[in-house]
């Protein structure tokens, strides 16, 4: 997670990455929420794949990535949700 979010394009990928979880993997409802198109939407999820180095076609990796985005915020003082 760490890997994400200290990337050049970290928070917007985080951005991504939780909205396409917390859409539970909906492609359609997911580019809606972000209102980006969905092939930019397939873009930024490669991204997250390439810099994560997790494959969200698989499950476990997927649990893994939401786990971790809930868990930094609840140990960020800062954050929102």
């Amino acid at each position: 997670m760490r890997t994400l979010l200290d990337s050049p394009v970290g928070q917007r990928l985080e951005e991504t990455l939780r909205c396409f979880l917390e859409n539970a993997g909906s492609i359609p409802r997911t580019a809606e929420a972000l209102g980006i198109h969905r092939t930019s939407l397939y873009y930024r999820l490669r991204q997250v794949q390439e810099v994560t180095g997790l494959d969200l076609d698989n499950g476990g990796d997927r649990l893994v990535l939401h786990l971790g985005l809930r868990i930094h915020t609840l140990l960020e003082p800062d954050s929102a949700s």
